[in-house]
């Protein structure tokens, strides 16, 4: 069987850098919704694609650094899925009020799209990507979903 990469890497991850990981791509992704369009680089790809990805990275990243233990399906995963949803609706209304920048329902369809494909790949099946890749646990049977301080 496959070793996780976190323990290749130095086990297990430190929480720090998972939480500093996650919090530098709030902040790059923020910066890109609301800076013009034209200083921007283009990777030739559809903008629905990079809405997608980028989500997806945030909720692997979300999850990863604020819920780390691995539920038994996709039950555990809608509250950061609710989260990075409320954050990519944000930016849609921030940008609403950009005149360099314009608003689209369809950004938040990529985003819930990217949300929920990281979520699958994170939580299911059986969180076996959240093992391999941050060598986190699953959760024990009737558990809470909330991180526990």
């Amino acid at each position: 069987m496959l070793e996780p990469l976190a323990r290749r890497l130095g086990a297990p991850w430190p929480k720090a850098l998972l939480l500093w990981g996650f919090w530098l791509l709030v902040l790059v992704i923020s910066y890109l919704a609301v800076a013009p369009e034209s200083g921007q680089p283009s990777l030739g790809v559809s903008d629905k694609f990079t809405h997608s990805s980028a989500f997806l990275v945030l909720m692997l990243a979300l999850c990863a650094a604020y819920f780390p233990a691995v539920g038994s399906g996709l039950r555990h995963a809608w509250i950061p899925a609710l989260i990075l949803l409320g954050y990519g609706i944000a930016i849609e209304v921030v940008q609403s009020f950009l005149p360099h920048r314009h608003a689209e329902v369809k950004d938040v369809v990529a985003d819930a799209a990217g949300i929920a494909t990281g979520a699958v790949l994170y939580r299911w099946p059986g969180g076996y990507l959240a093992r391999l890749w941050f060598d986190v646990q699953p959760m024990p049977p009737g558990s809470a979903a909330l991180p526990q301080r």
